[in-house]
């Protein structure tokens, strides 16, 4: 699972940046923003319920709180797209014309969510190739489109927008058909408000977290476009690279769940290691930095180059914070998992915030760095303090 998504995470990096230089700064951090929002509101609409299928899916492998789970994240999801839509529209009037083009977008958050909701049945049953083929299939779909769109001429965000629709709507459909002949057919037994009431925790979490999607749409009210564009690409072609932490934060949630204490050290132990690991591996990548950005990218953006380098800082921080996260929620502490989630994105964005205004790009990427070490701090005394009471 770990080498399906990093490798998508190369594929979907790759488009980034293909998008970042064929759009150019401007319009670059105008979609910036928008994906932004548009992951939260992704985020949003899920109410936890694809934690919640993994787990319970792992627990009790025909447990009918997972059918009934996966036919309201339909539902869920049409209204995601519905709304996306509306806002996207919106933006398009009110603010720049740019905004109608990213109006694909709309099937993407919805079939794209749906998708990965019903894709925790597979990987509950510990059938992680599912997960990994569809993942890389759909990353590499997305950039193939996109790439013969830009090639007839397409504009760079059009052209972007409907290689994401196009490919997680097919996703999504295969993903359903697959899906459907793991699970037990049968009428829903469980009302749409106990569901969501047992998936609250892992939806206030999970919101808080994506929450710091906004930054980039905070650089850009308080900071302008410009800067905002500059922000976008530390903070969207880095972000890719937490892939590696997320997808194991994922599998080890469902273990923690069934260790015992000494279970539990091993898994604490296990995340320090990868944080190690992720450490020198990002060092490299700071020091190079500086020739990626003027290559890659072009000497447009050559003010990106210290962002980038500190939002990479912060992914160590960043990964042991979802480590962290998943093993606390596992041995029954989702609670302060999410609250510890809300307060350090609230940190995040004042961050951007504020730092952009003062200092631009490198002042909103020193908030999203601080941001995670805040919150890796904060779950790792949460951790301790769970020893403390089982000793």
């Amino acid at each position: 699972m770990s080498a399906g998504r990093v490798l998508g995470a190369l594929l979907q990096t790759v488009t980034f940046v293909l998008v970042a230089r064929n759009a150019g700064p401007v319009e670059f951090g105008l979609l910036g923003a928008a994906f932004g929002i548009a992951t939260v509101i992704q985020t949003g609409f899920d109410f936890g319920l694809s934690t919640l299928i993994v787990r319970e899916r792992a627990s009790e492998k025909h447990n009918p709180l997972v059918t009934d789970a996966l036919k309201l994240a339909d539902v869920n999801a049409l209204y995601l797209s519905a709304a996306a839509a509306v806002l996207l529209l919106v933006a398009g009037i009110l603010l720049n014309p740019v905004f109608f083009m990213m109006l694909p977008l709309a099937v993407w958050v919805g079939a794209e969510r749906q998708a990965d909701t019903w894709l925790g049945v597979p990987l509950a049953d510990g059938d992680a190739k599912v997960n990994t083929v569809n993942l890389v299939l759909r990353r590499t779909a997305a950039l193939g489109l996109y790439s013969a769109m830009v090639a007839l001429n397409v504009s760079a965000i059009l052209a972007f927008s409907v290689s994401l629709a196009m490919a997680s709507l097919a996703s999504s459909v295969a993903v359903r058909r697959y899906v459907a002949g793991l699970i037990m057919v049968r009428r829903v037994e469980h009302g749409r408000q106990h569901i969501l009431s047992i998936a609250r925790p892992y939806w206030i979490n999970s919101l808080g977290t994506q929450a710091r999607n906004l930054d980039s749409a905070i650089v850009s009210a308080v900071a302008g476009p410009f800067q905002a564009g500059l922000y976008g690409v530390a903070s969207r072609t880095t972000g890719p690279m937490r892939i590696l932490s997320t997808s194991l934060a994922t599998v080890i949630l469902p273990a923690a769940a069934k260790a015992s204490p000494r279970g539990i050290r091993r898994l604490v132990a296990l995340t320090l290691g990868v944080c190690l690991c992720l450490g020198i591996l990002y060092s490299a990548i700071i020091l190079i930095a500086p020739w990626l950005v003027v290559t890659f990218l072009g000497e447009a953006y050559s003010g990106a180059v210290v962002p980038i380098q500190l939002a990479i800082g912060g992914l160590v921080f960043a990964a042991a914070a979802s480590l962290f996260g998943s093993i606390l929620q596992g041995v029954g502490k989702q609670k302060f998992v999410a609250k510890t989630a809300v307060g350090t994105t609230v940190v995040c964005l004042l961050g951007a915030s504020v730092g952009s205004v003062q200092f631009g790009a490198i002042g909103a990427a020193t908030g999203l760095a601080a941001s995670f070490t805040f919150q890796a701090l904060i779950l790792a005394i949460g951790i301790l303090a769970w020893f403390r009471q089982r000793a």
